[in-house]
């Protein structure tokens, strides 16, 4: 796990030919301070320049778990057999978790390594045996940058669901890097927001119509707020050269396909003992470090399955979790009922938490508005939990892969019900196969949600994802598109009405990599440690996405199939676990609103009767005076929007 940046600077067509000045060292200084919080075990740097004029710079923050002696970074391959002296480095940042296979068949293959183990040497010398195609041999998350003097090219790649970001700056604003321009990349936009201001002497301007969606939001898979700085889409392979830029398809939007294909139709599908195989192959294949590991047991039904499992597989081993300092969302003495059962070695930790300085530190180091507040309990956690395990595995991807959201079967019912008139939503919603299920489900107000959601048309399943829906944020922001569109996680999504798994299978490309994997990595990377999280195996996920909603949810038991897994593998005594309500990774902020007193309010009301809040942004202060006043009088819970409004504004400044 690290943080990487670099630099690549392609000549003019006059200059071609002529050897490419050095990058300067403070443009790398720049990068190294923005990342230096991702990699405190080692630092490096590498500069090259080619003949055609062509120079890159390279830059490394490493947190070291796999073959610390072998591992640092930036790793150099030089052939020192050919005249050309081709050279390939590699900056990297994640894990291969099928590193030791890739080295046996690359050996075997006539291949020299020089590490005892390193995963990086063996994604090296995995690209310069395949090329570009490396990446698709590997069970990973990763994020990488590949240089290769003998083609002058930079081959930059993003693992398949993004659980590590890679963002891009195309000096200037322009859609691909031309003759005389520069890209920039970097683990974090705050690097690369630093780096424009260095060279250019300003920030890049914003993207206002990008910045809507991330108040709307929370976030966005690729744009980011300002122009000229995207991420990397999941999955995807770009590769930078003197001929222009190359980006891969997809390569999730391909399973994603197929699976769709095979879903519809009649044949065989994987057993249940079939995907139990690859969970467990998946949770063992992420038990490899030179650090000590534990998991991170909430008591979910996610967390509990990997746990069991890990145990399974390497007997002794350490789970912890956190004790969160409100009871109501406190799920302590459940993990610990079932570490006792499973025989780990199980911890209980006392979280330290300041909400604001520390939600104000994570805002600053990432360098976006992220509305997800989940952040902050899933921060407390990582570093509560990193003198226990620098590797942390989590259950995160389970309710993703294995339909664990009602909203999936809410977006169902939503496109079913799409085009009907008004008065007919109310009779259809009200009908007791519907409303009747939504009710028992849980509050009233359910029907009468579906209800405006549905009367939303095309906005309403954006809208059950928004932190704000269209109708406030019409209000709040001055120029707010009626269609969110561009790269928009949500505002074009396209449901299919038969299957539950379309909704889930469209979060996988946009809200799961926009929203939950980046609240991860900004999460345990501030820790610091490393979160791995086997249910996005991509073994494991193409058996599950090729399932038939029947089969993932028998009966209409959201992640039936899971649990029964998760039951086939725990001691009768704690089996009450896998039917208990999913409680979810939050904070109380509803009540911390309410208090005048509390930090975050304080910094709230502070920020909206100041002079200039949201400067540049183009949203209505009185209306998010308004918003406030209306949740401390009780009349509307706008809790999760206040918060989005307070991490606007610390972005800001």
């Amino acid at each position: 796990m690290c943080g990487i940046a670099g630099i690549l600077c392609l000549p003019p067509d006059s200059h071609r030919g002529a050897h490419a000045p050095e990058i300067p060292a403070s443009w790398l200084d720049a990068l190294d301070a923005c990342i230096g919080s991702r990699g405190p075990d080692g630092q490096g740097r590498f500069q090259d320049r080619t003949e055609q004029g062509v120079a890159i710079a390279l830059v490394h923050r490493r947190l070291s778990i796999i073959d610390p002696a072998g591992g640092e970074q930036p790793m150099v391959w030089r052939d020192r057999e050919r005249d050309d002296g081709r050279r390939v480095a590699i900056v990297f940042n994640g894990c291969i978790y099928n590193h030791r296979g890739l080295r046996a068949e690359l050996a075997s293959q006539g291949r020299t390594f020089h590490s005892h183990h390193s995963d990086t040497e063996a994604l090296l010398q995995a690209y310069i045996a395949w090329g570009p195609s490396a990446f698709e041999r590997t069970d990973s998350m990763h994020a990488a940058a590949i240089w290769d003097s003998q083609s002058s090219s930079l081959t930059l790649s993003r693992d398949l669901f993004g659980e590590k970001p890679l963002y891009l700056l195309r000096m200037g604003g322009a859609p691909a890097v031309t003759p005389g321009s520069m890209l920039a990349f970097a683990s974090t936009p705050s690097a690369l927001v630093r780096l424009h201001r260095i060279v250019r002497g300003e920030e890049p301007a914003l993207d206002r119509a990008a910045l809507g969606r991330w108040i709307r939001f929370g976030h966005d898979p690729i744009a980011t707020p300002w122009r000229g700085v995207v991420q990397l889409a999941p999955g995807t392979t770009l590769r930078i050269s003197l001929r222009g830029e190359e980006e891969s398809p997809s390569s999730l939007g391909d399973i994603l396909a197929i699976a769709r294909e095979r879903r519809a139709q009649p044949g065989r599908h994987a057993t249940l003992s079939e995907v139990h195989g690859a969970l467990e192959a998946a949770v063992a294949s992420r038990l490899d470090a030179d650090v000590p590991l534990a998991c991170l047991l909430s008591g979910g039904v996610d967390s509990t399955l990997v746990s069991a499992l890990a145990q399974r597989a390497s007997p002794g081993l350490a789970t912890a979790c956190v004790r969160m300092p409100d009871e109501a969302y406190d799920e302590s003495h459940v993990a610990k009922r079932v570490a006792d059962a499973l025989g780990t070695r199980h911890a209980t930790i006392e979280v330290g938490a300041e909400p604001l300085e520390d939600l104000r530190a994570l805002i600053a180091s990432l360098g976006l508005p992220f509305g997800d507040s989940s952040l902050l309990p899933t921060f407390w956690a990582c570093r509560a939990c990193k003198d226990l395990g620098k590797v942390l595995l989590s259950g995160d991807g389970g309710d993703e892969l294995f339909l664990g959201y009602e909203r999936y079967q809410v977006a169902r019912t939503l496109a079913k019900l799409r085009g009907v008139s008004g008065e007919l939503l109310r009779r259809v919603v009200n009908a007791p196969i519907i409303g009747g299920r939504l009710h028992r489900a849980g509050p009233k107000s359910r029907a009468s949600k579906l209800l405006r959601l549905a009367e939303a048309s095309s906005a309403g399943y954006s809208d059950l994802l928004a932190i704000f829906p269209q109708s406030i944020a019409a209000e709040l922001l001055e120029d707010v598109p009626k269609d969110p569109g561009g790269s928009s996680s949500e505002g074009s999504l396209v449901l299919d009405a038969r299957e539950a798994c379309s909704a889930r299978d469209a979060e996988l490309l946009t809200h799961f990599p926009g929203d939950l994997l980046r609240k991860t990595d900004t999460a345990s990377m501030a820790a610091p440690v490393e979160l791995r999280a086997p249910f996005l195996s991509r073994d494991l996920a193409r058996l599950v996405l090729e399932l038939p909603e029947g089969m993932l949810m028998p009966r209409g038991e959201r992640k039936g199939l899971l649990r029964a897994i998760t039951r086939s593998v725990l001691p009768a005594r704690v089996q009450d676990v896998v039917d208990r309500p999913k409680m979810g990774f939050a904070v109380p902020l509803g009540r911390w609103f309410l208090d005048s007193k509390h930090p975050l309010t304080t910094a709230l009301r502070d920020a909206l009767h100041s002079a200039d809040p949201f400067a540049g942004v183009g949203l209505r202060p009185s209306v998010a005076r308004r918003l406030l006043d209306e949740h401390q009088q009780g009349t509307r819970d706008h809790s999760q929007r206040l918060y989005q409004l307070l991490v606007l504004a610390l972005w800001r400044r």
